[in-house]
């Protein structure tokens, strides 16, 4: 079982009084992200969030997370979108309160695509606001960013 086995790197880790930092911690973000563990991603960051350890790439990694497929798959959710759009009102937050933690486009183009999947009747609507949030925090979109509307635009028939 993978889990067991991060669980196990953890373990050897602390045997040797091996500090766990956000970089350690993003990497096994990283890896419940691509092996279809986005609860457990999700759970892992909010506790880097209550140690004040969570950076923007711990944001943006679950992010990413949420808007791939697999993050349904052992779920059975179809529709990640609420997830994601409550991760990024949290990242925006903290940017206000701070500088330490600011998105970027890696931080929104996930939460395009998460609503572009999503089954909601006004995603192209929803994705155009993103893209202006996006723009207002100071972040240039890429075309990854346009390319993820324009699909919310084409996979709604209220367009």
């Amino acid at each position: 079982d993978v889990i067991a086995y991060v669980g196990g790197i953890v373990d050897v880790l602390n045997e040797f009084d091996v500090k766990l930092n956000t970089e350690t911690l993003n990497a096994i973000l990283n890896f419940y992200a691509k092996h279809d563990y986005t609860m457990k991603a999700r759970v892992l960051l909010e506790s880097m969030e209550s140690e004040g350890i969570a950076d923007v790439v711990s944001y943006n990694t679950v992010m990413n997370a949420l808007s791939t497929n697999l993050s349904s798959k052992r779920t059975g959710k179809k529709d990640n979108s609420r997830d994601a759009l409550y991760l990024l009102d949290q990242i925006e937050e903290k940017a206000a309160s701070s500088s330490a933690i600011q998105p970027d486009k890696f931080t929104y183009t996930p939460v395009i695509k998460t609503i572009s999947k999503s089954m909601s009747i006004d995603k192209a609507q929803q994705a155009k606001d993103i893209l202006d949030r996006m723009i207002k925090m100071g972040c240039k979109p890429d075309v990854v960013a346009f390319t993820a509307v324009l699909n919310a635009c084409a996979n709604t028939s209220a367009v």
